[in-house]
């Protein structure tokens, strides 16, 4: 299966050429359709490797269980989550948009619905890290940008060490859509200038909803960033400081 990247609105997607019709489920198809990356700490060539999920890299990873990201992408679609590179983890980024799903921004319902459904892709991945051979299942991250990391903070489950919620302001009119769920320690990282939650009448931050949760839990505003934060140089910094202590 050949993955090209494509510019979309400012974003990079991912598309592919091939079909999705064999995959049994709308689970399934995010997980194929997503990508894998390996840093080179973990590569026995020495190179970073990227492939789809449970690919070519995985003949290239060192012997052993390694930690992962598991991150998921906003409404914009995938992007390369360069932030995590180099942390000392492998990444895993499903693609929840492979079946045509699109975010309804203006209809809280359907992104409640969204969240629920991407909820499943979150479950399928996971299981899927916990049960491949060269995953540390006690060393797992969950992370997001946009969507992704509201999804992050809000999926229920327990099998993550630790959340990574960036460009999220763990607020919302709807309970469900609030908080930070499951347990260990998060991060959150948001820009005081966000303007799309500025557009929709979403304020607040993660600061409250990280300040129990122990360890490196932090919750880090950056100063005139807007929306835009997955490359910024504190988004960055931020989680280079926060993954190597929960990985230990």
């Amino acid at each position: 299966m050949i993955f090209l990247k494509l510019a979309v609105r400012g974003t990079l997607a991912i598309a592919m050429t091939g079909s999705l019709a064999s995959f049994a489920n709308a689970q399934e198809a995010s997980w194929k359709a997503g990508r894998m990356f390996v840093p080179a700490s973990l590569s026995q060539s020495g190179k970073p490797c990227m492939s789809e999920a449970g690919g070519k890299c995985v003949a290239e990873l060192k012997p052993g269980k390694h930690p992962v990201v598991l991150f998921m992408h906003g409404c914009g679609g995938p992007r390369q989550p360069n932030a995590f590179f180099a942390q000392g983890a492998i990444i895993v980024a499903p693609n929840s948009f492979a079946k045509g799903e699109k975010c309804n921004e203006n209809d809280a319902n359907a992104i409640l619905g969204l969240l629920k459904q991407r909820g499943q892709d979150v479950a399928f991945a996971s299981k899927q890290l916990r049960e491949a051979a060269y995953i540390d299942g006690s060393k797992m991250i969950l992370a997001g940008y946009s969507q992704g990391g509201q999804l992050a903070a809000v999926y229920p489950g327990n099998e993550f060490k630790a959340r990574v919620m960036i460009a999220w302001t763990c607020n919302h009119k709807n309970p469900n859509m609030t908080g930070v769920r499951g347990s260990g320690p998060a991060l959150a990282v948001l820009g005081t200038n966000d303007e799309y939650f500025k557009k929709v009448g979403i304020t607040g931050n993660c600061d409250a909803a990280v300040a129990t949760r122990g360890g490196p839990s932090k919750s880090v505003l950056i100063k005139g960033g807007t929306h835009e934060i997955l490359d910024h140089a504190e988004t960055k910094a931020a989680v280079a400081a926060f993954l190597p202590e929960v990985l230990k």
